[in-house]
């Protein structure tokens, strides 16, 4: 055993234990993490003994560097976890509460169709409350006949990709300018995917979101122009 493989042995053996019960348990099991004292652990008796050749009553400057280092590595990712768990329950708070005031406002105003659509999005999600498809694919469809635009292009990406619903949703969304539905249905024109073949009907969706200031729409427009010229350029003639 080298003398660094040795240093290493006596960190394990003689620090690690005590080093990690201060670092990963926090208040309620022995010291808080966070409080990690150094000299406190070099004065206990080893919990394993070292190798043989080892005195673990001998700390060297390097060994008692080892330490220092592992424990403040410890107590940065128990900390960030601890942060990340806070983080976590906090939200999970705040979308059970969102989901109530959802299930409240749809009581009160049930032909609501955001009202609708946010419930169902919850129930997609597992927002607040447990995820369950065929209840939020029911709220979309319900939201979606009344005409939201979110709903039906939501309700649109639960469904096979050759379902003839799913396109007619999210042709009904792009008609509204939805992002999501507009480069669906413009990449569906465009290569004749589950539609006939038209740039120029791609065009025209491009054109009514460019004009409503859709920022996609408006990129999409001036790429679509160079790559195939007709119809997505003005003034051109021929096909693409």
């Amino acid at each position: 055993m080298t003398p660094g493989d040795q240093e290493i042995a006596h960190v394990a053996h003689f620090f690690m234990p005590d080093t990690l019960e201060r670092v990963v348990y926090g208040p309620t099991r022995r010291k808080e993490a966070g409080n990690f004292d150094l000299s406190a652990v070099s004065s206990k008796t080893p919990i394993i003994p070292s190798p043989a050749g080892m005195d673990d009553r001998i700390l060297t400057q390097n060994t008692m560097e080892k330490v220092g280092e592992i424990a403040l590595e410890l107590e940065k990712l128990v900390q960030n976890e601890v942060g990340k768990l806070e983080q976590l329950k906090r939200r999970e708070s705040a979308l059970k509460e969102a989901f109530q005031c959802f299930e409240k406002g749809h009581q009160l105003d049930p032909t609501s169709p955001e009202l609708l659509y946010w419930l169902a999005r919850s129930y997609h999600c597992g927002h607040g409350v447990l995820r369950d498809q065929e209840k939020a694919i029911a709220l979309y469809r319900l939201s979606a006949k009344m005409g939201y635009a979110e709903a039906q292009s939501s309700l649109a990406s639960c469904l096979p990709n050759d379902d003839e619903e799913a396109t007619k949703w999210y042709i009904a969304a792009a008609e509204q300018g939805e992002e999501e539905a507009l480069c669906v249905v413009v990449q569906m024109y465009q290569d004749g995917d589950g539609v006939k073949q038209d740039h120029a009907e791609a065009a025209r969706l491009l054109r009514k979101a460019a004009a409503r200031g859709i920022e996609y729409a408006q990129e999409e427009l001036k790429e679509s122009a160079e790559f195939y010229g007709f119809p997505y350029r003005d003034g051109d003639e021929g096909s693409p």
